[in-house]
């Protein structure tokens, strides 16, 4: 009898067991599914993205070194969100030192990071730079931090770049570097007027 109760009170403590172990994993199944959506799902940030969807005028200036006169051009940009408002896809196209330019870049916002991220890619390179950044809600302004090839030293070098929404047909771009001494200068500076 006393084999018989031990028995028992073994497959009721088993049974008991892996029913609390059961409700836990469906716990964290319900609880990881929840953050998968979250995650997956556009915020106010992917919002703030697409305020830049549609047909673009672009005034170009480059500087090439801190004291040198910019190289002025201009083109055409069109901005669309792709895969369900998550990213903001541009397509830019126009000249530079006179020849033919095409670049793509992709912004989005990483839920999970909290972090909004950017890569791009054109035809003057074989390359794809990618970024992180935040914005100054504030000011309007999203600053990115990356880093890109250097044909020249075939390292990365640093760069940063300023997206400010000026107003909903208008928005600037500016980027910069840092020239061999060390000391960051503006070496891009892009006016988008809705067309």
């Amino acid at each position: 009898m006393k084999k018989l109760t031990t028995l028992f009170l073994v497959l009721f403590l088993s049974v008991l067991l892996y029913a609390q172990e059961d409700k836990s994993a469906q716990e964290m199944q319900s609880e990881e599914m929840k953050a998968w959506m979250e995650f997956m799902t556009p915020g106010e940030q992917h919002a703030w993205l697409a305020k830049a969807v549609g047909d673009w005028k672009v005034t170009n200036k480059y500087w090439y070194s801190p004291d040198s006169e910019p190289e002025v051009s201009e083109g055409t940009a069109t901005a669309e969100m792709i895969m369900g408002g998550r990213y903001l896809q541009f397509t830019h196209r126009g000249t530079i030192m006179g020849m033919p330019f095409e670049g793509v870049s992709i912004e989005g916002y990483d839920k999970a990071r909290e972090k909004y991220i950017a890569i791009w890619y054109d035809n003057m390179g074989t390359s794809i730079t990618y970024s992180e950044g935040t914005l100054d809600k504030e000011n309007n302004l999203l600053i990115y931090e990356g880093k890109m090839s250097d044909p020249m030293t075939k390292e990365f070098v640093w760069f940063k770049q300023t997206v400010k929404l000026v107003d909903d047909n208008r928005y600037d771009f500016e980027m910069y570097m840092k020239s061999p001494d060390g000391a960051e200068f503006k070496n891009m500076e892009i006016t988008f007027t809705r067309s």
